[in-house]
């Protein structure tokens, strides 16, 4: 019950602040879920990115800690739904999932705040639609062409990341 009420927040909150049709000027939500950390990890954050560049809605996430020895460590982009209808739903199940070691929220500009408006680079909204591309594309591409992902730069810890 109460994941399905975040969730309903986060959603409410996106449509309120950010919204659809955003293509142009980039306009994008930004969530970072703070998370108990596994193993020996010092710190884990999971940013959750939230951008309609038209009708559809991007929800997107990227783990970050920092491990046992101090390195900071990103992971790859995760695109847990890009659709109309789903985009919610992939929201909730993320809660939902995640339920026992949420910590707290918080926000890239001010960490007391629990989410950010962004303004997403050219990079980055091409980044995202390469992704999408990407999962529809027969065969599957070889190599790794995703490789270079601009949203690194933008995590809690931007900077000294290594990827996992």
């Amino acid at each position: 019950m109460v994941e399905w009420m975040l969730s309903n927040v986060v959603c409410h909150e996106f449509e309120k602040a950010v919204g659809k049709g955003q293509y142009e000027t980039g306009k994008a939500m930004h969530i970072g879920f703070h998370l108990n950390p596994k193993n020996d990890d010092q710190y884990h954050v999971v940013n959750m990115y939230l951008f309609a560049p038209g009708n559809y809605v991007f929800v997107v996430s990227q783990d970050e800690r920092i491990n046992a020895v101090g390195d900071h460590v990103v992971g790859k982009m995760q695109v847990l739904c890009y659709h109309d209808s789903c985009w919610r739903d992939s929201i909730q199940r993320f809660i939902f999932e995640n339920q026992g070691t949420l910590s707290r929220f918080s926000a890239f500009a001010n960490l007391s705040d629990w989410y950010d408006v962004l303004t997403l680079t050219e990079d980055e909204k091409k980044f995202l639609r390469r992704i999408e591309d990407w999962k529809h594309s027969l065969p599957y591409p070889t190599g790794n062409f995703l490789e270079s992902n601009p949203f690194d730069k933008r995590g809690i810890w931007a900077g000294k990341a290594r990827e996992a």
